[in-house]
Protein backbone atom coordinates (compact mmCIF):
# COMPACT_ATOMS: atom_id res chain seq x y z
CA UNK A 1 0.00 0.00 0.00
CA UNK A 2 1.40 3.39 -0.99
CA UNK A 3 1.75 6.25 1.47
CA UNK A 4 -0.93 8.17 -0.43
CA UNK A 5 -3.41 5.27 -0.20
CA UNK A 6 -2.60 4.76 3.47
CA UNK A 7 -3.17 8.47 4.14
CA UNK A 8 -6.55 8.36 2.39
CA UNK A 9 -7.53 5.27 4.37
CA UNK A 10 -6.59 6.95 7.67
CA UNK A 11 -8.54 10.10 6.76
CA UNK A 12 -11.63 8.10 5.75
CA UNK A 13 -11.53 6.02 8.94
CA UNK A 14 -11.14 9.13 11.09
CA UNK A 15 -14.08 10.83 9.39
CA UNK A 16 -16.20 7.69 9.83
CA UNK A 17 -15.42 7.44 13.55
CA UNK A 18 -16.19 11.13 14.05
CA UNK A 19 -19.46 10.79 12.12
CA UNK A 20 -20.44 7.70 14.14
CA UNK A 21 -19.90 9.79 17.27
CA UNK A 22 -22.26 12.47 15.98
CA UNK A 23 -19.52 14.86 14.93
CA UNK A 24 -19.19 16.08 11.36
CA UNK A 25 -15.64 17.00 10.45
CA UNK A 26 -13.42 16.97 7.43
CA UNK A 27 -10.07 15.29 7.93
CA UNK A 28 -7.30 16.48 5.64
CA UNK A 29 -3.81 15.07 5.65
CA UNK A 30 -1.34 17.61 4.32
CA UNK A 31 2.00 16.29 3.11
CA UNK A 32 4.99 18.18 4.40
CA UNK A 33 8.70 18.22 3.79
CA UNK A 34 11.18 16.85 6.28
CA UNK A 35 14.58 18.25 6.99
CA UNK A 36 17.68 16.13 7.61
CA UNK A 37 16.83 15.74 11.29
CA UNK A 38 13.37 14.36 10.51
CA UNK A 39 11.74 17.36 12.14
CA UNK A 40 8.29 17.88 10.66
CA UNK A 41 7.76 21.28 9.13
CA UNK A 42 4.08 21.58 8.43
CA UNK A 43 2.24 24.37 6.60
CA UNK A 44 1.06 25.85 9.91
CA UNK A 45 4.68 25.98 11.10
CA UNK A 46 5.67 27.80 7.92
CA UNK A 47 2.93 30.38 8.43
CA UNK A 48 4.06 30.98 12.01
CA UNK A 49 7.66 31.38 10.80
CA UNK A 50 6.46 33.75 8.08
CA UNK A 51 4.79 35.91 10.74
CA UNK A 52 8.19 36.24 12.44
CA UNK A 53 9.96 37.07 9.16
CA UNK A 54 7.43 39.79 8.32
CA UNK A 55 7.41 41.02 11.94
CA UNK A 56 3.71 40.35 12.46
CA UNK A 57 2.09 39.33 15.76
CA UNK A 58 1.53 35.62 16.28
CA UNK A 59 -1.77 34.47 14.80
CA UNK A 60 -1.94 37.37 12.31
CA UNK A 61 -2.62 35.09 9.35
CA UNK A 62 -5.81 33.94 11.08
CA UNK A 63 -7.20 37.47 11.51
CA UNK A 64 -10.09 38.21 9.15
CA UNK A 65 -9.61 41.80 8.16
CA UNK A 66 -8.31 43.78 5.21
CA UNK A 67 -5.37 45.59 6.75
CA UNK A 68 -2.67 45.71 4.04
CA UNK A 69 0.03 44.01 6.15
CA UNK A 70 -2.26 41.13 7.10
CA UNK A 71 -3.54 40.72 3.54
CA UNK A 72 0.07 40.68 2.27
CA UNK A 73 0.99 38.05 4.88
CA UNK A 74 -1.84 35.76 3.77
CA UNK A 75 -1.10 36.33 0.07
CA UNK A 76 2.63 35.67 0.46
CA UNK A 77 1.84 32.67 2.63
CA UNK A 78 -0.51 31.21 0.03
CA UNK A 79 2.08 31.59 -2.74
CA UNK A 80 4.83 30.05 -0.63
CA UNK A 81 2.61 27.21 0.56
CA UNK A 82 1.89 26.32 -3.07
CA UNK A 83 5.61 26.59 -3.90
CA UNK A 84 7.07 24.60 -1.02
CA UNK A 85 4.16 22.21 -0.36
CA UNK A 86 3.09 21.37 -3.94
CA UNK A 87 0.53 18.79 -2.85
CA UNK A 88 -1.44 21.31 -0.79
CA UNK A 89 -4.74 22.40 -2.35
CA UNK A 90 -6.45 25.79 -2.22
CA UNK A 91 -9.13 24.14 -0.09
CA UNK A 92 -6.50 23.02 2.42
CA UNK A 93 -4.95 26.50 2.51
CA UNK A 94 -8.44 27.87 3.06
CA UNK A 95 -8.98 25.54 5.99
CA UNK A 96 -5.63 26.61 7.44
CA UNK A 97 -6.56 30.31 7.13
CA UNK A 98 -10.25 29.94 7.91
CA UNK A 99 -11.37 31.12 4.44
CA UNK A 100 -13.08 29.36 1.55
CA UNK A 101 -11.16 28.17 -1.50
CA UNK A 102 -12.41 30.99 -3.74
CA UNK A 103 -10.83 33.56 -1.41
CA UNK A 104 -7.55 31.67 -1.62
CA UNK A 105 -7.76 31.55 -5.44
CA UNK A 106 -8.28 35.32 -5.44
CA UNK A 107 -5.31 35.76 -3.07
CA UNK A 108 -3.04 33.65 -5.26
CA UNK A 109 -4.04 35.57 -8.40
CA UNK A 110 -3.62 38.95 -6.72
CA UNK A 111 -0.29 37.98 -5.17
CA UNK A 112 1.03 36.78 -8.52
CA UNK A 113 0.00 40.08 -10.12
CA UNK A 114 1.78 41.99 -7.35
CA UNK A 115 4.91 39.84 -7.81
CA UNK A 116 4.87 40.21 -11.62
CA UNK A 117 4.47 44.00 -11.45
CA UNK A 118 7.06 44.26 -8.65
CA UNK A 119 4.58 46.12 -6.43
CA UNK A 120 6.69 48.51 -4.33
CA UNK A 121 5.23 47.46 -0.97
CA UNK A 122 4.58 43.78 -1.68
CA UNK A 123 7.55 42.61 -3.76
CA UNK A 124 10.32 43.32 -1.18
CA UNK A 125 8.33 41.45 1.50
CA UNK A 126 7.80 38.53 -0.88
CA UNK A 127 11.50 38.30 -1.79
CA UNK A 128 12.56 38.43 1.87
CA UNK A 129 9.96 35.83 2.82
CA UNK A 130 10.94 33.55 -0.07
CA UNK A 131 14.62 33.59 0.94
CA UNK A 132 13.92 33.12 4.66
CA UNK A 133 11.40 30.29 4.21
CA UNK A 134 13.70 28.52 1.76
CA UNK A 135 16.54 28.68 4.33
CA UNK A 136 14.19 27.59 7.15
CA UNK A 137 13.03 24.53 5.22
CA UNK A 138 16.63 23.62 4.39
CA UNK A 139 17.66 23.58 8.09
Amino acid sequence: MTLENLSKKVAIEAQKKLRDGGIHAEVIIIPYKLNDGDVKKEPKDMMEFLEEVLMMPKGSYLIHNRKPDIVALRQIGAVLLRKFYPAITVKQIGLLYGFDHSTICWSLDTAQDRIDTKDSTFHPKYIRALKEVHAWLAK
